[in-house]
């Protein structure tokens, strides 16, 4: 079995969650997370994050998860689900176990539309950001109050120099939206693998600490319904599951392409200068040349945009010649 308990202390706009894990005949591993900023949690978060953080390392053992305090009923029968849905796609890496927690709360729907938005300052999150603030989801749009960007997931815990340009570069889009920041450093990434499977469930782990101060949480859909790919870890079959009655996790932007999606934010002087979308810059600055930002620069020039001021100049024969597209997922996007 997997007993999961933990620490919290807030201080004005700082909080800090430490988790300990022990596992049946395995070293107790120690996982924090650390919030700054006006979000940061103010109150002891309930047991959803414990059972989301250690899911991924109790799936793969098969080993049972006791998480200390109380849960809501709601989340721990959509676990369940979301457990078989992994073990359907990937019965080669996940097991459904059981869950506990000390106590478990009656589900209770919440009516609230205040939202917080996990935010990267890509393409799909600023666009889940603005189709909400904008108001494009008819009833579906949410009051996003809030938003948080995360060191020690694509930016490394040590690349300092990285996260504080990510920051600057989030802060100016979402001041353009009037919504203010809140980072989060986790050292939860080392016990995500595969990663390319887990990262959503880190990433619920995250919104469930925020759930005493807002109604729901939004997550951007990095593709388009019909591009889908079944076993990737962001998808609208599970991260529904990831949220529950109380606190719902929304996707947004599934109903959008990636070249619609940068149509709509065109006309956002303050998204085209601070566009974060390159994973090759060691600095933090999008590099302009490889395959993600030729691809980001023609999702844009198909819409009649061709200057992009975070992307550097507009896209030449040379650099397109160079592109090597090396999955099916590149070339849907």
């Amino acid at each position: 079995m997997i007993r999961a308990s933990y620490d919290f202390e807030a201080t004005g706009q700082r909080a800090q969650t430490d988790l300990v894990l022990r596992a049946d005949g395995l070293p107790e591993k120690r996982i924090f997370f650390e919030f700054v900023g006006p979000a940061a949690p103010r109150h002891r978060p309930g047991a959803e994050f414990a059972i989301l953080a250690a899911l991924p390392m109790a799936m793969r053992l098969g080993q049972p998860i006791h998480a200390s305090g109380t849960a809501d009923a709601s989340f721990l029968a959509s676990i369940e689900e979301l457990q078989e849905v992994w073990h359907r796609w990937r019965p080669d890496l996940f097991r459904p176990v059981p869950l506990s927690v000390d106590a478990e709360a009656k589900p209770a729907r919440r009516e609230g539309r205040r939202a917080i938005a996990a935010f990267s300052g890509g393409l799909d999150s600023i666009f889940a950001l603005h189709a909400h603030r904008r108001k494009l989801l008819g009833r579906r749009s949410l009051d996003v109050e809030g938003a948080f960007l995360v060191q020690g997931f694509d930016l490394p815990l040590d690349a300092g120099e990285r996260f504080d340009r990510a920051r600057r570069s989030a802060a100016a889009i979402l001041d353009h939206y009037e919504v203010p920041l809140t980072t989060v450093r986790t050292d939860w990434g080392r016990l995500s693998s595969p990663w390319g499977q887990t990262f959503m469930i880190g990433l619920a782990a995250i919104f469930h600490q925020f759930s005493d101060a807002f109604d729901q949480g939004v997550v951007a859909a990095d593709m388009p319904y019909e591009g889908e790919i079944l076993g990737w870890g962001n998808n609208s079959i599970t991260n529904p599951m990831l949220g529950s009655l109380h606190f719902p996790i929304r996707s947004t932007g599934g109903g959008w392409s990636r070249s619609e999606k940068a149509g709509l934010l065109g006309m956002e002087p303050a998204v085209l200068a601070n566009l974060r979308i390159c994973t090759n810059s060691p600095t933090g600055e999008n590099c302009g040349i490889c395959e993600k930002c030729i691809r980001t620069k023609l999702n844009f020039l198909v819409n009649g945009i061709d200057d992009v001021p975070a992307l550097g100049g507009p896209v030449t024969a040379e650099a397109l010649g160079k592109v090597r597209i090396t999955n099916g997922a590149q070339a849907n996007l």
